[in-house]
């Protein structure tokens, strides 16, 4: 995507203020949502860098149409990060510290995510169509280059939700790796579905891109059954089996 460098700091001011605020908005900082009836104060949808991305020359800085601040960086950047906790940490501590940081990343996320929808939308955050909110949420992070997920619900009843994901960004910076390397995404996962359920749950990559997958695949669920899913996985059985035994192991 390109950069407007253009732009001086008053146009990516104007710009943002357009669409993020209504005419009769005011400044004051509040501790609750303000819902402006009548008065739509987001544009929703938003499908080319020049609307999404605001690059401010003078102070280096890159910000969304959200005012998140971003940091554009390649694969060489991620994979001397990641090579570098392997290093200080050893490969299974590296892996715990990523999911970690995308366990905390995907919790300030959705606090910050379900206090804006609800402005942008105009309703209570319970109130909106799972659908409508996941796509919400993940399109920010799909603009910015973090992949494109499916998510899917079929054994929600059993306390599953599996997630493909493409184009994954840990797994590219590492290809060939031969296992699982995106535990940023199972904790972001996992942060973002404990947020919609209220109760912590975990996260678990079942299947990787590295590993010469055409995607890759996440498993969302409590703690002791991703480490019952975990087990299984490094046993080499495959995940419509480990699904099996997870809905089998749920007491009727």
């Amino acid at each position: 995507m390109r950069l407007e460098l253009s732009r001086s700091p008053e146009d990516v001011r104007e710009l943002m203020r357009q669409n993020l605020r209504s005419a009769n908005a005011d400044d004051v900082i509040r501790d609750h949502v303000r819902v402006v009836l009548g008065a739509q104060p987001y544009k929703h949808n938003h499908f080319s860098a020049d609307e999404f991305f605001f690059f401010d020359p003078a102070h280096g800085v890159i910000r969304n149409v959200y005012g998140q601040r971003l940091l554009r960086s390649g694969e060489n950047f991620i994979r001397s990060m990641i090579e570098t906790l392997v290093q200080e940490l050893g490969g299974e501590e590296a892996g715990a510290l990523l999911y970690e940081c995308g366990f905390s990343w995907g919790a300030a996320d959705m606090r910050a995510y379900s206090k804006r929808v609800q402005q942008e939308y105009e309703t209570q955050f319970e109130k909106l169509r799972m659908g409508m909110m996941l796509e919400s949420w993940w399109w920010p992070l799909r603009a910015a280059g973090w992949g494109v997920w499916r998510y899917d619900f079929r054994h929600g009843q059993h306390g599953l939700i599996l997630i493909d994901l493409q184009n994954s960004v840990m797994a590219h910076a590492q290809p060939g790796a031969g296992r699982p390397v995106c535990q940023l995404y199972a904790g972001l996962f996992a942060a973002a579905f404990s947020h919609l359920a209220h109760r912590e749950l975990a996260g678990l990559e079942l299947n990787c891109a590295a590993q010469g997958s055409d995607r890759c695949r996440f498993l969302v669920t409590t703690e002791k059954r991703t480490q019952n899913a975990l087990g299984w996985r490094d046993q080499g059985v495959p995940i419509e089996d480990i699904v099996t035994r997870l809905i089998a192991s749920v007491p009727a």
